[in-house]
């Protein structure tokens, strides 16, 4: 089994010609999270700062993940769905197939899935 390290630091040339070095780490899943800026220009500058957060514990920031009934609150409402607003400019639905898919949503999938983060609803879920 391959050791991951706690993080990677690796440089980024900026449109400004500066180069500033960024991190990558994994979050307690194991998951590689985006990159991150350390603000430094030198790479053992950087490694030390990077160092210094995981320390302290702040190398991977806290991230909330909705739930999914946070999530899907106003779905196939047509004043707050954002899709039911762009979908009646450009094809519209009907009145009745609005009311059909908000009832399989409120009957179906909204009580299944209200408990679930949104990172935890997979295929098999």
């Amino acid at each position: 089994m391959r050791v991951k390290a706690n993080f990677s630091v690796f440089g980024r040339k900026l449109p400004s010609g500066r180069r500033v070095y960024y991190y990558h780490c994994y979050d307690p899943k194991g998951k590689r999270q985006w990159a991150k800026s350390t603000g430094k220009t030198k790479k053992t500058e950087a490694v030390l700062y990077c160092m210094d957060l995981f320390k302290k514990g702040l190398l991977v920031p806290e991230q909330k993940q909705p739930t999914f009934a946070e999530y899907s609150v106003g779905w196939w409402n047509p004043e707050t769905c954002n899709y039911l607003k762009w979908r009646q400019l450009h094809n519209p639905i009907s009145e009745s197939t609005m009311n059909s898919h908000r009832m399989h949503f409120n009957v179906h999938i909204k009580d299944y899935f209200a408990k679930y983060k949104l990172d935890e609803i997979t295929s098999y879920v």
